[in-house]
């Protein structure tokens, strides 16, 4: 079992407590019959090869008891190789770390029977790049089906209502690894499925407009300072905690 270091556990720990306050007074605006509620915003700043993915995992972890119905998790990054491997680890050597999660699936594998079952919290990987859809390799046509913008429609629309056999809407918990990809066109479609978290990580932020005027809106109900919308990681923390190295050596030993 993956063991974390100190950095790690305090940051997804910040993110999950900031998560708390903000469902204390989580801010919404009527329209019509309906509340809609500003989604909670945290990004993660931290170095490439910090374990920005163990410290995801651990957040969504760490949410879960605090939401009112079990989530469905929609985790994505852009291009094939981050998402594939991204999904070997969380299959693997990382799955304990979602604890309380079922097993981990593309978005092309989306079931509404396990949307409907209330005991289940679910985790969806997804792309948002795009490749030659006449490729051969059946697992790389899988994740093609799995780009957000090549999903099939009858996917994303079961994804928006995201209903229990009781029909209560599941809460949607966003992660976008290397988010400094995120582009206007992504988030509209991202915001469009109506998430209650959105989690971005990345070591260099650099947010659409669509996100910061989000932000605003938090700032705005909760008083929050922008240190409020950040969880920053030390690289002297991760350095000294020899997380780097044993990231290095781990490429080193990996075949191919």
């Amino acid at each position: 079992m993956i063991q974390l270091f100190e950095f790690q556990y305090k940051a997804a720990a910040q993110i999950s407590s900031r998560f708390a306050e903000y469902m204390q007074g989580r801010p919404g605006k009527i329209v019509g019959a309906k509340i809609h509620y500003t989604p909670f915003y945290q990004a993660l700043a931290s170095i490439t090869a910090s374990g920005k993915t163990v410290i995801m995992a651990q957040t969504v972890s760490e949410l879960l008891p605090l939401l009112p119905i079990k989530p469905i998790v929609l985790w994505i990054s852009k291009g094939r190789v981050v998402v594939d491997q991204t999904y070997t680890n969380l299959s693997g050597r990382y799955r304990p770390l979602l604890a309380g999660y079922e097993d981990v699936h593309l978005l092309a594998d989306y079931s509404r029977d396990d949307v409907e079952n209330e005991a289940y919290a679910l985790v969806y990987l997804a792309t948002v790049g795009t490749w030659n859809r006449q490729t051969k390799d059946k697992g790389a046509l899988k994740l093609f089906k799995s780009d957000i913008d090549h999903a099939e429609h009858s996917i994303w629309t079961a994804l928006t209502s995201r209903e229990t056999s009781s029909g209560y809407r599941r809460p949607l918990i966003i992660v976008y690894d290397e988010a400094h990809n995120l582009t206007d066109g992504q988030t509209k479609l991202l915001l469009d499925l109506a998430p209650d978290v959105l989690l971005l990580a990345t070591a260099t932020p650099k947010l659409p407009s669509a996100i910061l005027r989000m932000i605003d809106d938090l700032k705005e109900a909760l008083s929050w300072e922008d240190t409020h919308l950040t969880t920053y990681v030390s690289s002297s923390d991760v350095v000294d905690a020899g997380w780097v190295r044993l990231f290095q050596s781990e490429l080193i030993r990996r075949p191919g």
